[in-house]
């Protein structure tokens, strides 16, 4: 199962950790940002690869996808510590993203049960939006 495609996985991979010290301890954003587009170019590299080569596997069909994960759950927790996202846009981000099993009126009802100290007012001036 060592084959090009997941070695070039299992780097990309080794790149969310790097992406996160990066991002949060040296505060060094052009390149944290090398790093994540390095990322999506491994990632389309790798796939590209394994189907010229004929050298796709079971292995590289569940690592793909589980690195991506990786990758987004690494950018909301290092933009959550760094407050470029709100709050409410942190948790319902990670309610929707980590769970696609439940179902929208399940959503719905976490959401509205969220404690209210997770809530913020639709306009918080610290937000994107």
């Amino acid at each position: 199962m060592f084959t090009l495609p997941n070695l070039i996985s299992l780097a990309r991979g080794a790149g969310v950790p790097l992406f996160l010290w990066t991002y949060l301890a040296l505060d060094a954003k052009g390149w944290a940002l090398i790093i994540l587009m390095a990322g999506g170019a491994s990632d389309y590299l790798d796939g590209k690869l394994a189907r010229a080569l004929g050298q796709e596997s079971a292995l590289g069909a569940k690592l793909d996808p589980a690195i991506d994960r990786l990758y987004l759950g690494a950018i909301l927790i290092a933009f959550a510590i760094k407050d470029v996202l709100c709050i409410n846009i942190r948790v319902s981000s990670i309610i929707f993203s980590w769970s696609p099993k439940i179902s929208n009126r399940q959503k719905d009802d976490i959401v509205q049960y969220m404690p209210k100290s997770l809530k913020l007012p639709p306009r918080v001036p610290h937000c994107i939006f």
